[in-house]
């Protein structure tokens, strides 16, 4: 595979962790370097595992779950999404406090529903019997810098939105579990 496709496929593939991260850490004022790595660290081994389990058990596992993917994925990002506007709406602490997404199942849940798409990535590598390391060394690399920025740009946008910032951040992860159903109805 040339390294413009694998960059493309890196790029594509780090986007809607990007936004995600972006989303979750706009309801902190300031998110620490230590929930920011944890955040970014989880969803960068995510993507790891994801693209060796869809390398390495190829077409059979893709049977199984061709057919609900998407579906996980819009569940798990309505869910925490929901949870955030929830929270939004809830009298006292702010969401960092009330709930942490950088740590727990939510961040396990938003760690599976951003990779989900590593899987399919890892089975067409396979199918093109290309090898696996060096395009793993490359997405994890994208995902962890794309994430790094996002969670740097997500506290500035908050401040800019002041207290509708955990709002905007559970809708723009229930859009983006819209878009993932809509892709994949071929609606978009």
């Amino acid at each position: 595979m040339d390294t413009l496709a694998l960059l493309v496929i890196a790029i594509g593939l780090s986007l809607d962790e990007f936004a995600v991260t972006i989303a979750v850490s706009m309801s902190f004022k300031g998110l620490d370097w230590k929930r920011s790595l944890r955040l970014v660290g989880t969803f960068s081994v995510f993507h790891a595992v994801m693209l060796l389990i869809g390398f390495y058990l190829g077409t059979e596992l893709l049977t199984y779950i061709a057919n609900v993917d998407h579906w996980i994925a819009f569940g798990l990002l309505a869910f925490v999404g929901g949870r955030m506007v929830w929270d939004a709406f809830q009298e006292g602490e702010t969401y960092s406090k009330k709930r942490d997404p950088t740590k727990g199942k939510e961040l396990l849940m938003l760690g599976l529903a951003t990779s989900i798409d590593a899987l399919a990535i890892g089975l067409s590598f396979a199918a093109l019997h290309e090898p696996i390391l060096v395009p793993l060394v490359v997405i994890v690399a994208m995902v962890f810098v794309f994430g790094i920025v996002g969670t740097r740009i997500g506290p500035l946008i908050g401040k800019r939105v002041g207290r509708y910032a955990e709002v905007i951040g559970g809708v723009v992860l229930i859009l983006l579990g819209l878009n993932v159903l809509l892709e994949h109805y071929a609606v978009l």
